[in-house]
């Protein structure tokens, strides 16, 4: 075989070879790529936090919220998204509804958790509840007010502090300026982070007393409830208020991509994660 011919052939052998190679990459990459699982109930929730992410950047190019009439006890996610909640707020209410609750009346919806003042205010006037859902609203408010006096919790006294960890919400409303409806929002929110490693993370929960960190205190050792990011979920991830729909897809990406992570340091290249926001909150609640 003269030199020609054996250049011909080792350069016909590369081409098969480099053309083999890129069946393998379509075929185990691109026609099967690794997918996450996600029910239905869960993609309408994802597609709401969708939906968040692009009013959020509406609202920064000056484009508000959409304001229209609507129950409460009807509203999809999407719809809750439209009117200018978060994802989280939206999840709250669809999830009180399947445990039974009914908003009887438009003061009644503002015990939503993490519907601040300022929000609430927003939306009273469009909130529209049938007298058939809202009937017995008297006979709730009759209730109340003939029970608040033995409900009530005498208050703390000055140098006194509660568990901000271990209290439950009894306990909570004996701080000063605290009633139920942010006794239930502490709780709630220590629930959805693992537990407080600060008394400055009160800060996060809207319209508290300005006060409120001189009257708790968090127990040593502090013990935190930990996601681990390879194991996790979309969902369990995108419902820590620490994390973002555009984070948890990065997460996800990368795992898809390359298999576990080993820190945050392998997400630092998306642009989604800053080294004070992994130091300061998210080494805190996530492992790997």
């Amino acid at each position: 075989m003269v030199p020609q011919q054996r250049r011909s052939l080792l350069i016909v052998t590369l081409l098969i070879l480099l053309a083999a190679g890129g069946v393998f990459l379509y075929t185990s990459f691109l026609r099967n790529p690794q997918t996450v699982e996600i029910n239905p109930e869960e993609l309408r929730e994802l597609q709401a936090i969708r939906l968040q992410n692009e009013r959020t950047k509406s609202q920064q190019s000056g484009t508000q919220a959409e304001l229209f009439p609507f129950n409460p006890n009807q509203c999809d996610s999407l719809s809750f998204i439209r009117l200018g909640l978060l994802p989280w707020q939206a999840h709250n209410a669809l999830q009180y509804r399947r445990k039974g609750g009914v908003w009887r009346s438009a003061e009644h919806f503002s015990h939503l958790y993490g519907l601040s003042d300022s929000a609430y205010r927003r939306l009273a006037p469009y909130i529209q509840i049938p007298d058939a859902e809202s009937q017995s609203e008297d006979a709730h408010h009759q209730l109340r007010d003939t029970t608040s006096h033995a409900n009530y919790t005498p208050k703390l006294s000055k140098g006194q502090v509660v568990s901000l960890n271990t209290a439950d919400t009894t306990t909570l409303k004996s701080v000063p300026g605290i009633g139920s409806y942010y006794a239930r929002k502490i709780v709630t929110y220590r629930e959805q982070l693992g537990g407080f490693h600060s008394k400055e993370q009160l800060r996060e929960i809207p319209d508290l007393p300005e006060d409120i960190v001189q009257w708790v205190a968090i127990d040593e050792p502090v013990v935190l409830r930990k996601l681990n990011v390879n194991k996790a979920t979309f969902r369990q991830l995108v419902r820590h208020p620490y994390l973002n729909y555009e984070q948890v897809k990065s997460i996800f990406d990368y795992r898809r991509m390359y298999g576990n992570l080993t820190s945050w340091k392998d997400l630092m290249l998306t642009g989604n994660f800053t080294e004070k926001e992994i130091n300061t909150r998210l080494n805190y609640y996530f492992e790997f």
